[in-house]
């Protein structure tokens, strides 16, 4: 009896040993793993407050844009990669003549409170843009003011245009109203509406919270949206008067994210534990317009003259010495990143002794040094020197926005010209007053930004009739360029456009109507504890949100199998 009960207590000792190897082994094929889960708030500093959280009023303000891009969509879209894509609509049509856009809508989309989303929507957005009282850009509403708009059925929607005008679906990014929540309100009543504090949209957040008073925005994210929610409960806006002061919240642990970076707080960001930069360039330029018109200024209508004004600067030091190497050389007026940017086209080194040439050339010559045999660019006489013809100085004034970083610019580059004998004196100009003086041609040379967003129509902006009623504020008169610019706005056939627009490009390095400088970069940071944050290329700042939806600040554990010696 003895023995039968030892025997029975080693089996159980030997079952609880084999227990044990077998839940030891088992353990070793298992390990934790951390996956994105969702939950958790984005707090996200900007600087400035928000005005009009409505898409058709928030073209002037970077923080309406930021809350807008998360709120409301439009029929079509830019992706991650820059490019056209369905949004609201599900599809589109346009038919041969170029005249006439059909859109038909996605059926499974819902406003923020429940209503169904349709046509009517579609046309009732149309129709405030077109109304007399809207107070969006004014070119914006009269170029709707020439489209006819109709719904064929609850989810198709006919536009009808007077004249080709490929850039169109460009115009479909506009962000949706609701016609149910706005029926009835007319363009000059859309301001004051209390809509603009407590919007509804389709987007995938939506505004929860309108303390605007108190310093923040909270939205959350919308449970009604038709796609994978984002991983993010919520992102919460705090308004802060400048953006040193949302780096200093930053550092405080107040905010996760800062909306941009500017040059002269970049050396303290990158300083910044746990704060990761992304940077992307911009479809902005800036430039130094010249004045066509001018009678006084006839050498500007000089193709050699500006050639070497565009020789003689050295843009690269430039960008490293102003901006901090915040920008990039440009060489063509249309975007690097657009699908019709030349990639072959001409561009103007920093070569002086050709600069030089091509002013004496042009008869522009210097005083006489007074030691004989000094170098061209040695001689200190020639930094003081400046060149002549007939008895009229090659010398000029270079305006630019007073106490921005255009005026170090114009500094920058009239100390460079000064090297080669042109003088051109820094003319600091109040920001308010830079639309007045560019409609009213008040100009000799300017250093201003101009903005290519979205499609690469450059007619508005290069054009002949532009110069007489548009943005072509130099008054450059060339009909070569005018005819490819617009023939290229009235073809859909991306292939035939990006041809008319590679010319365009060499007819413009050809003649450097304007110099340009550099295109512009945007950084934004964001906490490391973000996680799978991306930025691809950029319309507009607020396009840092396109894959929000990814970004993470929660994680969960899960168990995987592990993979044993066979696999």
């Amino acid at each position: 009896m003895i023995r039968h009960i030892r025997w029975q207590i080693l089996l159980v000792v030997s079952g609880a040993i084999l227990a044990g190897l077998l839940l030891s082994l088992q353990a070793r094929e298992l390990e934790p793993e951390y996956v994105p889960a969702t939950g958790g708030t984005l707090i996200e500093g900007v600087a400035g407050w928000p005005q009009y959280l409505n898409p058709l009023l928030s073209f002037h303000n970077p923080v309406d844009r930021d809350i807008c891009a998360l709120v409301f969509e439009g029929l079509t879209r830019y992706d991650e990669h820059g490019r056209l894509a369905p949004s609201l609509a599900k599809s589109w049509e346009v038919s041969a003549d170029g005249l006439v856009y059909t859109f038909w809508l996605r059926g499974d989309v819902r406003w923020q409170d429940g209503t169904a989303f349709s046509a009517e929507d579609v046309v009732f957005t149309a129709q405030l843009l077109q109304d007399e009282g809207y107070t969006g850009p004014s070119d914006l509403a009269a170029l709707w003011r020439t489209v006819g708009v109709e719904q064929i059925d609850p989810l198709e929607v006919r536009f009808t245009l007077g004249e080709p005008l490929a850039p169109f679906l460009d115009y479909a990014t506009i962000g949706v109203l609701p016609a149910h929540l706005l029926r009835g309100v007319t363009g000059a009543e859309l301001p004051d509406h209390a809509f603009n504090r407590q919007p509804i949209g389709t987007g995938p957040f939506r505004v929860v919270d309108d303390g605007w008073e108190d310093g923040r925005l909270v939205l959350d994210a919308n449970a009604l949206y038709r796609e994978r929610l984002p991983r993010l409960s919520g992102i919460e806006f705090r308004f802060f008067p400048d953006y040193g002061s949302v780096l200093t919240a930053y550092e405080q642990g107040q905010v996760h994210g800062v909306s941009s970076i500017q040059l002269a707080d970049m050396p303290r960001a990158q300083g910044m534990e746990g704060l990761n930069l992304f940077t992307s360039n911009l479809p902005q330029f800036s430039i130094i317009l010249l004045n066509h018109r001018d009678k006084d200024l006839l050498f500007f209508r000089e193709r050699t003259t500006r050639q070497a004004l565009l020789h003689a600067l050295d843009r690269p030091a430039l960008i490293a010495a102003v901006l901090k190497g915040q920008g990039t050389v440009a060489h063509s007026p249309i975007f690097p990143g657009s699908w019709a940017y030349y990639g072959e086209v001409r561009e103007y080194g920093y070569d002086p002794e050709l600069a030089a040439g091509l002013l004496e050339e042009a008869g522009w010559l210097l005083p006489e040094p007074e030691t004989e045999g000094a170098s061209l660019l040695e001689s200190e006489e020639l930094q003081n020197g400046v060149r002549s013809r007939d008895g009229q100085e090659l010398s000029f004034a270079l305006a630019a926005a007073a106490g921005t970083v255009h005026q170090q610019v114009a500094s920058e580059v009239a100390r460079q010209w000064a090297k080669l004998g042109v003088r051109a004196t820094v003319v600091p100009v109040e920001l308010a007053e830079l639309p007045q003086i560019l409609e009213a041609g008040e100009f000799a040379a300017i250093v201003v930004d101009v903005n290519v967003r979205g499609d690469p129509d450059l007619y508005p902006l290069w054009s002949e009739s532009a110069a007489a009623e548009g943005q072509n504020f130099g008054g450059w008169r060339n009909r070569q360029a005018s005819e490819l610019l617009e023939q290229a706005r009235q073809l859909t056939d991306f292939g035939q456009r990006a041809a008319l627009y590679y010319s365009f490009q060499q007819v413009f390095a050809d003649q450097v109507p304007a110099l340009l400088l550099y295109t512009h970069t945007h950084t934004y940071a964001v906490s490391e504890e973000v996680r799978q944050v991306t930025m691809g290329p950029l319309n507009d700042p607020s396009d840092r949100f396109a894959t929000v939806r990814e970004w993470f600040l929660v994680w969960r554990e899960v168990t995987i199998r592990k993979p044993g010696p066979e696999g």
